[in-house]
């Protein structure tokens, strides 16, 4: 049977090129959707399957991985299966809304690049040996979306649904790639993914 295409969901503030060391791997294809109009979840996956192949694989980094949870949700025969890479399907706390409103008021004032790079050792591991680049590479797309995509995406975060039932009930596999230090995926949201049928969680030392 062909293989279907895969679709690349970026996370908060990522364009392409968070796929980039992925795709070097792949040996097929992977075509990019960029979400960045959007400020809320059910939007954005209704923008996806209007653009999507009529079937896919979407591979969700973070933020993105919700957008396919929803597709998922919506059109679950047009999904071969969803990876989620840093990602869980649980709604935001609403505790964080707040914050999130804050970093988007911070970024205006000092600046995409600084507010990432004053976040380096959240969203990345001590472990890692090529921090600077990392760290590089995020500040360099966090600059290129800017202050407005921020903004919807921040409320894209702070509004988006509980999917624990989507993916509970799912008859597509659903494979989930969690570091182990990851710091802003909190350990139980990404270890509930494991309970779901046909799902599998794979945790990156």
């Amino acid at each position: 049977m062909r293989a279907r295409p895969l679709v690349g969901l970026g996370g908060t503030l990522c364009d392409a090129r968070v796929f980039d060391p992925l795709a070097a791997r792949l040996s097929r294809s992977l075509a990019i959707w960029p979400h960045n109009q959007y400020d809320r979840v059910a939007a954005a996956a209704a923008g996806l399957l209007d653009a999507a192949p009529e079937k896919f694989v979407a591979i969700g980094f973070s933020l993105g991985g919700f957008i396919a949870l929803e597709a998922l949700r919506l059109a679950p025969d047009r999904l071969g299966g969803v990876i989620l890479i840093s990602g869980n399907a649980f709604p935001d706390n609403p505790a964080n809304a707040a914050g999130r409103r804050q970093d988007v008021a911070t970024g205006r004032v000092d600046g995409l690049r600084a507010l990432m790079k004053s976040r380096r050792n959240t969203f990345v591991s001590l472990s890692c040996t090529a921090v600077d680049e990392i760290v590089e590479v995020v500040a360099a797309m966090a600059e290129a979306e800017g202050h407005a995509v921020h903004a919807r995406q921040a409320e894209m975060n702070i509004h988006r649904p509980d999917f624990r039932d989507v993916v509970a009930c799912s008859k597509r596999p659903i494979l989930a790639l969690v570091g182990q230090d990851d710091m802003l995926c909190p350990r139980e949201r990404y270890l509930d993914l494991q309970h779901a049928p046909t799902a599998r969680l794979t945790l990156i030392e």
